[in-house]
């Protein structure tokens, strides 16, 4: 079985082959972050087959997060998509964090049953403000973990979009959608994502939660995503 794109993935297949969860991770992680190592081993002990992969990463081969595109990383998901559908699963569920929902956004949903945002806030007037550019003229983002992550110039470019484009495209999707936000990460941004969403759709805001859901906020958002997803499973 040959991978459809060049990055790196982990697959976990469980004894249910109908219903497949793809993870997407966020801007400068990669699917290794520990958060999406727990979601797999949740979904795993209750069923699910999980996938997550790379949109960019560290092996020779891997597409660089200072020489990707936005379209690069929507055609990824897509290719994977398409891959996993052909082959075998029924049901595909979209989910993701931060920024890894612009990609699933513009991608071709018809392959998806459904979708979970989970702090997808990369509201880009946000964004800008921890971007700047090195003495070489490269941008770089500068967040907690104390590194440059340089960023390509298409990447910076794509960063210019409207944030109000992703609301007009957020309308159109016609497929179940779950919105899980942190209560002191942009929670306004959350309410304007499910005032445009189309139904069936829920919104929960997770009282006390940080971006990354650490400690027992990942419990509590791993029960709502699990009682959602068996409503379309």
């Amino acid at each position: 079985m040959k991978f459809p794109i060049p990055n790196q993935y982990t697959y976990s297949e469980v004894s249910n082959p109908k219903w497949l969860i793809i993870f997407v991770h966020w801007l400068t992680s990669s699917q290794d972050e520990e958060m999406f190592i727990q979601w797999e081993k949740f979904f795993n002990k209750n069923w699910f087959s999980t996938l997550r992969f790379n949109l960019y990463g560290d092996w020779p081969e891997e597409r660089k997060l200072n020489n990707v595109s936005l379209q690069d990383n929507i055609d990824d998901v897509n290719s994977v998509l398409k891959f996993w559908k052909e082959l075998w699963y029924k049901s595909i569920f979209l989910a993701w964090h931060s920024y890894g929902w612009i990609a699933n956004l513009y991608a071709d949903l018809f392959n998806v049953t459904w979708l979970l945002m989970r702090d997808s806030s990369i509201w880009w007037k946000w964004l800008l403000d921890d971007i700047y550019e090195d003495w070489n003229g490269w941008h770089y983002i500068n967040w907690w973990d104390g590194y440059k992550h340089h960023i390509s110039e298409k990447l910076y470019k794509d960063f210019q979009i409207p944030s109000e484009k992703f609301l007009e495209k957020i309308s159109e999707i016609n497929i179940p959608i779950k919105i899980i936000w942190a209560e002191d990460w942009l929670a306004e941004v959350a309410k304007k994502y499910y005032e445009y969403a189309n139904k069936p759709k829920e919104l929960d805001i997770i009282q006390g939660a940080d971006h990354r859901f650490l400690d027992w906020w990942m419990d509590e958002l791993l029960s709502i995503s699990l009682k959602w997803m068996n409503k379309f499973s």
